[in-house]
């Protein structure tokens, strides 16, 4: 389960930039995960359900948000959504593509006190 070292890195995330804007607390954290990043939604929650009481964001909100696949054919141009990292474009069934989205896991915001 690497959702649970993801999670210390989120945490340490948020801990660094309480300190760096010298706030007394972590309010809320903010999360995107994309479909396609190997990151289990569920069981980053429940890692970070487990870290957050023992952490400096203890008591934080922590908003989950699922980014779908998109690619762009580079044979064709057409955009469409990916549901797997494997899926072939629907106009013309080419398996060459640029991922634009849904690969990611980014800590969108830090709401602190």
């Amino acid at each position: 389960m690497h959702e649970l070292s993801l999670a210390t890195n989120v945490l340490e995330i948020a801990e660094s930039t309480r300190h760096r804007a010298n706030a007394r607390q972590i309010r809320g954290i903010k999360l995107e995960i994309g479909q396609l990043s190997a990151v289990e939604p569920e069981a980053m929650r429940f890692a970070m359900d487990a870290l957050l009481p023992e952490s400096s964001a203890a008591g934080a909100h922590v908003d989950y948000h699922l980014v779908q696949g998109q690619a762009s054919c580079r044979a064709c141009g057409k955009k469409f959504e990916l549901e797997f990292l494997y899926d072939s474009c629907p106009a013309c069934d080419s398996f060459d593509k640029d991922i634009l989205s849904g690969d990611e896991l980014l800590v969108k915001s830090i709401e602190l006190a």
